[in-house]
């Protein structure tokens, strides 16, 4: 038996000697770059995201066009999106405690990628010599659209952080530091990309960086700003389109809630005092015809339409074009509602207009002081796709001249 044991012993000895380990190879190094389009999201919406950011990492500069300086509007038109947007938004009144999930947040997640190893050699950067220059050269000034001068051409960053590069393309060397929420930048130029991110130049510490555009937005005007809270604008002459932004603290000091028999699901829904009993008075005549139009978003103050924003782009790209940047709502009016029937299907979408609910309201609204804000016939001026659902409330006589005037103009109702 010992010497079982022994030649047991003195083999194994044997076999370990000949037996040669091999290290596992060293894992390639990550760099996290924290990149704003890949979200906390279900998974339904997650995946256009990874979409949209794949298509980022293969940006191309041959698809890249200078915006006209000096805020001139460009006529190129988006690709038209999908018909609706997720269901799974909050539409309500958004509040701290009310936000919903966590998966309905916009949380920065980082985003991976390899660095090559030593046999690999890394493509470069496509050079910028052949990129328009004039808008940064001292005779010619880039103005962001909107801007009234230098001292309202600055931009300020509304996602959590956001990363700066040395050329308008993802592969090239990132900047050694991150832009976080609420930094402002001064544009030097804008490069414009029909179906993915527009690029902005910008200056740091004497040298120059390129980040994504849609990420920024120009804040209202200080001299526009409510000097209390009490201050409302008059309605029906409210500053506020693609261009011309509201301040970000605007709140209007009379709203009051939608009756809950007119609102689509159980939410708050709130509107400003004289636009709702005018909304009131709507839905009561419209029910008069058998009809039931309910009511599912109303105010939304500049938090809640810049989380809106944010999941826009994320689930449909920065070329959207449905949901308005925080600042540039109607919404944030407090004179504007989202309406649909009682169909589910029917929230959000353009069908709604072709309903019985959506007809009476092409017909009638008007007589209630409301309008269509953005309709077939205007896309082209307003920047958005039509929306049979959205309706803001000027008041009668104007919403008479405005339907007037958009009748001159197209020989149609709007």
């Amino acid at each position: 038996m010992k010497y079982v044991v022994v030649s047991f012993l003195v083999a194994l000895a044997a076999l370990l000697v000949l037996i040669r380990f091999e290290p596992p190879p060293p894992p390639t190094p990550h760099v996290d770059v924290k990149y704003p389009l890949i979200l906390s999201f279900p998974e339904k919406t997650l995946r256009p995201s990874l979409q949209y950011a794949k298509a980022l990492q293969e940006w191309s500069l041959s698809s890249l066009r200078e915006i006209p300086h000096l805020g001139t509007p460009t006529n190129d038109q988006s690709p038209p999106l999908k018909e609706d947007f997720s269901n799974a938004y909050d539409w309500g009144t958004f509040s701290p405690t009310s936000a919903g999930s966590e998966d309905a947040r916009a949380i920065l997640r980082p985003y991976s990628f390899p660095i090559p190893s030593s046999g690999q050699q890394q493509q470069p950067a496509p050079p910028t010599a052949n990129l328009p220059q004039q808008a940064t050269s001292p005779d010619s000034v880039y103005i962001p659209p909107g801007a009234r001068g230098e001292a309202e051409a600055q931009l300020t960053l509304i996602a959590p952080q956001l990363s700066a590069w040395s050329e308008p393309s993802l592969t090239s060397i990132p900047a050694p530091f991150m832009l976080h929420e609420g930094e402002t930048i001064r544009p030097l130029m804008r490069l414009r990309s029909a179906d993915t991110f527009d690029w902005i130049l910008f200056e740091r510490d004497g040298q120059r960086w390129w980040t994504q555009a849609e990420f920024f937005i120009r804040l209202g005007p200080v001299e526009v700003l409510p000097t209390s809270s009490l201050a409302n604008y008059e309605i029906g002459l409210e500053p506020v389109d693609r261009d011309t932004a509201l301040p970000p603290n605007y709140m209007p000091s009379d709203l009051v809630p939608v009756p809950q028999e007119f609102v689509l699901g159980f939410k708050t829904i709130l509107l400003r005092r004289e636009a709702a009993n005018a909304l009131v008075d709507m839905l009561q005549e419209a029910r008069r015809h058998d009809l039931e139009i309910r009511v599912f978003s109303g105010f939304r103050d500049f938090a809640t339409q810049k989380r809106l924003y944010l999941e826009a782009i994320a689930h449909d790209g920065p070329k959207q074009n449905g949901t308005a940047a925080p600042g540039y709502s109607e919404h944030q009016l407090g004179t504007t509602v989202d309406v649909s029937n009682r169909d589910p299907k029917m929230v959000l979408s353009s069908r709604f207009g072709e309903t019985a609910e959506g007809h009476w309201l092409f017909q009638h609204a008007h007589e209630f002081g409301f309008i269509h804000s953005y309709t077939t016939e205007n896309t082209e001026e307003v920047g958005y796709k039509p929306e049979p659902w959205h309706l803001r409330y000027v008041g009668q006589k104007q919403a008479q001249q405005i339907l007037a005037s958009r009748k001159e103009l197209n020989g149609t109702a709007p």
